[in-house]
């Protein structure tokens, strides 16, 4: 598979994942089989130009061949300031949503003494949330937290249902770590960008 290939099965996935619709709910969409789809997001097959072009405007994205000068210029307009918040709003909405079940399912846990969430399990969970909400999420991390969520559902009682929830701030501190890793990466990047050509410029 090309890098091309990869490039464009992925963002069929994001904007997938993006709308909330399952690979299955996906498929029935475009009348495809799930492990077709699941397939042609990782890669597994090469399929025809004409089944990409329908995926991608079932997802109300659309397949252009731009001049190779003119890609700056759409990059900047599609990344644009505006396009972004909207989306970022849209996970922030939704990562609300996740983050306030798994809340609920965790003040409904039915341990017993010894066997219940700590009041520092509460407390960090509160402090995740309100740092989630305040960063830049996309697609991959509303999913990963629509994982760590469905984990919660239908609890054990006692040892096994509280270590699961334990198991699941420590997944909800890894994709916190993850965004913030990646934000600084990026300042970091820019950063040197910058003077690279600040030293051009002399």
């Amino acid at each position: 598979m090309t890098y091309a290939g990869t490039y464009i099965f992925e963002a069929l996935k994001s904007a997938r994942e993006a709308k909330q619709l399952s690979q299955r709910a996906f498929g029935a969409k475009a009348g495809v089989p799930q492990s077709h789809i699941s397939k042609i997001e990782s890669g597994a097959v090469d399929p025809q130009l004409s089944t990409v072009i329908e995926l991608a405007r079932l997802l109300d994205l659309e397949l252009m061949f731009v001049p190779r000068a003119l890609v700056p210029a759409v990059r900047g307009i599609v990344r644009s300031p505006e396009i972004l918040s909207a989306a970022r709003a849209r996970a922030s909405r939704e990562t609300q949503k996740e983050l306030a079940r798994i809340r609920d399912a965790i003040d409904g846990f039915e341990g017993f003494e010894g066997f219940e969430p700590s009041r520092e399990d509460a407390t960090r969970l509160d402090t995740l949330a309100i740092e989630l909400s305040t960063l830049p999420l996309g697609a991959k991390q509303l999913a990963a937290i629509r994982r760590v969520s469905a984990n919660l559902k239908d609890l054990p009682k006692g040892k096994e249902g509280a270590d699961r929830i334990r198991q699941v701030l420590r997944s909800l501190q890894r994709v916190r770590n993850a965004v913030v890793h990646d934000v600084t990466a990026d300042t970091h990047v820019r950063a040197a960008y910058s003077l690279e050509n600040e030293d051009s410029d002399g």
